[in-house]
């Protein structure tokens, strides 16, 4: 049996939100029986490889087969020629993007790898594609991203397979991760550099790998996120902590589903060994994050390369001006496209069928996307809802539905991801915590947030309640952050807490002004309720009373 490129399929194994997330626990059962019939005496051997192979391949592979075989490693110590890496060490890749500009108007034909996609994203391969095709109409330029390489009427529909002979008929690449593992790019004599520009949203090992992913020894300019946009779990860095969080929360879901009638008589199966490597994973990723750009830079040092600095801020208000408008323009665009999609023919059957579709043109995406907008807010979709989608919105506004319209439901939703536990006998403690809901509402019913949220009242930093409720958080700092990843510090105001707990619910506090006379307190009050979500709140009720009919 041989697994290539073992540690990143093991992470996306143990972390993956496609559809492996929907059978992780029936996928790792099924491989901690494969790896013992290979690894039966007699029987056969494992391969692993990896470019940042590391122990906890072979601690995942002999602890699911549960054998204690001892590995051979073979180490390749061979490195490949030191290329020129050009680092923009600003804050933003707008000088990046200056020298990219001016060096494809001196005839270069370079590789962009960038880790973002969407129109919302001011470095993601849809803006910039646009800013490029709007500077150099002249240039052939292709995207290949998610959306790209699986839409029948893009020029990157399936290049992948072929990818070594479709990139010379191009003078730019610009390329998302789709571009990933197992991808080499071998052409000589075409690309006369590499651009990468990474805000932090994979692990550093897969920043150089992309960096890399042209093997023809030309420069590489590189701009990095300093700090690593994504975390797991806590965001620990301390393997203790984050799997002691992780158990915590699901005794804790435990005992409220058993409060919900739920009975478990039978002990849950918890795969640790899988568990024990999510935790040291997930805590070498959170690492690697705090310090990203320093961690990137490292591991290009170690393997030989030279990074030369450089500063130059030449037209930067300008490009920054000229990026975020062209971001603007194109986001605007394609939410105004998603409200005007036709989904007056879609039904629940064949939205599932689009949905299950791998080739998807762009008209079908925004179909497929008003027509789930619809279906989850059951309001008329708007550029507006659209864009407050996308930032996260629909999860603040559920959180704030079942604290207060939706309490009476709470429970029975929890009731039913349980039995499907109870069910398998097993549990991958990750997902079935980020699941569950009713310990989130019990948290934010113990700092008083229903009450806080009620009527139009006016807020002072020494109000009585609010001191209280501000103490009692900081008291319990870790689990505020356990259960609902809230970071708190001692010498946070009673305003400071208030405002981010009602950030989880989509709240805000505004000031309004300060007391006339005497100690003059800062007066605040809690705005945001007037969003339209009474009337989503409204249809969601709706639901919830015809399935506790059906």
């Amino acid at each position: 049996m041989i697994i290539d490129e073992s540690e990143q399929v093991i992470w996306h194994l143990l972390s993956a939100t496609t559809e492996v997330k929907k059978h992780r626990v029936e996928v790792l059962n099924q491989l901690r029986q494969l790896f013992k019939n290979t690894l039966a005496p007699g029987r056969g051997r494992i391969i692993l490889a990896d470019a940042d192979l590391s122990d906890l391949s072979a601690e995942m592979i002999m602890g699911l087969a549960e054998t204690k075989v001892s590995p051979w490693v073979v180490v390749n110590t061979w490195k490949g020629q030191p290329v020129n890496i050009y680092h923009y060490r600003q804050t933003t890749p707008i000088c990046w993007l200056a020298a990219l500009e001016a060096h494809i108007k001196t005839g270069g034909k370079p590789f962009i790898a960038v880790d973002a996609q969407k129109a919302k994203s001011k470095w993601g391969t849809k803006v910039l594609e646009a800013k490029l095709k709007k500077k150099f109409p002249d240039r052939k330029i292709l995207r290949i991203d998610s959306e790209s390489i699986a839409d029948p009427e893009h020029e990157a529909y399936g290049c992948i397979e072929r990818l070594n002979a479709v990139l010379m008929e191009y003078d730019i690449v610009l390329a998302s991760p789709s571009i990933g593992t197992g991808v080499s790019i071998d052409i000589r004599g075409h690309f006369t550099s590499v651009w990468g520009c990474f805000q932090g949203v994979a692990p550093e090992n897969a920043t150089r790998q992309a960096l890399a992913r042209v093997r023809e020894q030309v420069e590489r300019h590189l701009w990095v996120g300093r700090h690593g946009i994504g975390k797991v779990g806590n965001g620990g860095t301390n393997l203790k902590s984050l799997l002691a969080s992780e158990h915590q929360c699901f005794k804790a879901h435990l005992r409220l589903l058993q409060d919900a009638s739920l009975v478990i008589d039978d002990e849950i199966n918890i795969n640790r060994t899988a568990l024990a490597i999510f935790g040291k994973m997930s805590c070498r990723i959170n690492a690697g994050m705090i310090h990203y750009r320093e961690s990137v830079l490292s591991a290009l040092t170690e393997e030989g390369h030279n990074i030369i600095d450089v500063d130059d801020n030449t037209r930067r208000i300008i490009l920054e001006k000229l990026i975020t408008k062209q971001r603007n323009d194109l986001y605007n665009a394609e939410c105004e496209d998603v409200c005007a999609a036709d989904t007056s023919q879609l039904t629940p059957a064949k939205y599932e069928a689009l949905q299950q579709q791998r080739s998807k043109t762009t008209t079908e995406r925004n179909i497929e996307r008003k027509y789930k907008l619809e279906q989850r807010y059951g309001v008329e979709v708007t550029p507006e809802l659209v864009k407050k989608d996308d930032t996260g919105y629909y999860p603040q506004l559920r959180l704030c539905y079942y604290l207060t319209l939706g309490r009476e439901y709470v429970a029975e939703r929890d009731r039913k991801l349980g039995e499907k536990m109870l069910q398998a006998k097993s549990a991958w403690l990750p997902d079935f915590n980020g699941g569950q809901k009713s310990l989130v509402i019990h948290a934010l019913e113990m700092f008083n947030i229903p009450n806080f949220i009620k009527g139009d009242r006016s807020f002072r930093g020494t109000d009585e309640d609010l001191v209280e409720m501000a103490n009692n958080a900081l008291g319990v700092k870790w689990q505020v952050k356990t259960v609902l990843d809230i970071t708190l510090n001692d010498n946070d105001s009673p305003i400071v807490i208030l405002r981010r707990f009602l950030k989880k619910i989509g709240l805000k506090l505004k000031y309004k002004g300060r007391d006339g006379t005497g100690d003059r307190q800062r007066i605040y009050h809690v705005v945001g309720a007037d969003d339209g979500r009474e009337q989503i709140f409204q249809y969601w009720l709706a639901k919830e009373k015809e399935k506790a009919a059906a």
